[in-house]
């Protein structure tokens, strides 16, 4: 709440505003959830569902990611 106030006071920006700039950041992870989900996603070769970057396999189906080198992630 103190960040949202002085935001107002020192921006100009007016409450709706705020409230259309807060939603458009929450939905960068594709969900309007109150959080946002920074962490890399790909889709599972096996399965086509939605998993980490960081996984060594699907926690789903348990097919293996497959990654061209240790820095294909880089």
């Amino acid at each position: 709440m103190a960040m949202w106030t002085l935001l107002k006071e020192h921006t100009g920006l007016t409450e709706s505003e705020l409230r259309k700039y807060v939603d458009k950041v929450d939905l960068m992870d594709g969900k309007a959830d109150g959080k946002v989900d920074t962490r890399e996603k790909c889709n599972c070769t096996l399965c086509g569902r939605t998993i980490l970057t960081t996984a060594l396999a699907c926690p789903y189906c348990g097919g293996r990611l497959h990654r061209k080198s240790v820095f294909s992630r880089v």
